[in-house]
């Protein structure tokens, strides 16, 4: 795999995605915003405080905007089933709105991405933007959170706003639980009214305009508030899971370029990190560097990376998402039933592919 935009985003975190946003988007599609449908708008009436209606997102891609098409599903080595998931509940309903709804399906609303961390959820809501046929609205949280009283949820409004105004419309939240916290264990009430605004929004979504869905990634589901899985709001998931075996081959790959890597067959290496991540790979091979670096230096002479050595190091790591399987399934037996955001967790985990190996 040679695409440098892939080779940049693995292993990177959100927040390394939102330091390298586009330029803010163009004016919205519509030249007024619609009415919100709802009596939010007195908490706007602050005579201290003009609402921040100038606000422009950060990274917003319009149908045919060439920067949306750089990283695609073809960019995303194996993890087949997962990509038939996203269509179908992601970009489908958007190619198709009338099918959809011929068979009872909605085509708004919101869905839940959730996973370890480090296993391509960033990267996977980026692929998203190349291949969903409307406008795609990425918003990070340092354009919501604002130290004056009041301003956080105007700000979180006017995204909403923004997002109807260019219906049809996927809207983005990456690190949805900095957004979501489940209320009870919430001190501040500047927080509690956050998660009542963005609860309110998530109603105006159903009740205004079916043309909106919303996208919430999280690496932490069970902090978010139980009132968010209620149906119209976050009531779909999708879990995404460490890198299967194709997509390990193509992480591998893209971490062996340009380093000197002796010649091996790398179907060993590929077995021997199942349910790393992304970014656990990215270790793997970055400590093996450092060994057969240092090893050069105190011998003078240039030392491969061997296939030996590289085993030798993933033997030593334990992958970083054995210890978030193991916190969710406390969470997961707490939530039991056809209808728990966890299935998708269980059957990846009870695959005998998946079953935990001594290490």
């Amino acid at each position: 795999m040679s695409d440098p935009a892939l080779e940049r985003e693995l292993g990177r975190t959100a927040r390394d995605a939102r330091k390298t946003a586009p330029a803010p988007a163009p004016e919205p599609v519509n030249q007024e915003l619609p009415p919100s449908g709802n009596d939010q708008d007195e908490f706007f009436d602050d005579p201290f405080d003009e609402p921040p209606y100038d606000w422009r997102p950060e990274t917003f891609y319009a149908p045919g905007d060439p920067e949306r098409g750089r990283v695609t599903f073809a960019d995303v080595g194996g993890m087949e089933e997962l990509k038939e998931e996203i269509r179908l509940k992601i970009t489908y309903p958007l190619q198709f709105p009338d099918l959809y709804k011929a068979y009872g399906r909605k085509t708004g609303g919101g869905i839940l991405i959730y996973g370890p961390p480090g296993c391509g959820k960033t990267l996977m809501l980026r692929a998203v933007a190349g291949e969903v046929p409307c406008n795609y609205l990425a918003v990070g949280l340092h354009e919501i959170f604002d130290p004056y009283f009041g301003s956080t949820e105007r700000n979180l409004h006017q995204i909403f706003e923004t997002a109807r105004a260019n219906a049809p419309c996927v809207l983005v939240f990456d690190d949805l639980d900095s957004l979501a916290q489940d209320r009870r264990q919430i001190r501040e009430s500047q927080m509690r009214n956050l998660v009542n605004q963005f609860l309110h929004e998530m109603d105006g979504i159903r009740s205004e305009n079916q043309r909106i869905l919303v996208i919430g990634a999280t690496n932490q589901p069970w902090a978010l508030d139980p009132a968010f899985r209620r149906p119209g709001r976050f009531d779909q998931a999708i879990f995404v899971p460490p890198p299967d075996a194709p997509a390990r081959a193509q992480i591998i790959e893209l971490f062996a370029k340009d380093k000197p890597i002796a010649d091996f067959d790398n179907a060993e290496l590929i077995e021997a990190t199942n349910g790393f991540s992304g970014a656990d790979l990215k270790w793997v091979f970055d400590r093996a560097a450092e060994l057969a670096l240092s090893a050069a230096i105190h011998t003078g002479q240039p030392v491969p990376i061997t296939l030996e050595l590289l085993l030798a190091v993933a033997k030593a790591h334990s992958p970083s998402t054995q210890t978030w399987f193991e916190g969710m399934h406390t969470h997961a037996q707490q939530q039991e039933g056809p209808d728990s955001i966890f299935n998708d967790m269980r059957k990846f985990l009870n695959a005998p592919s998946n079953t935990k190996k001594e290490r």
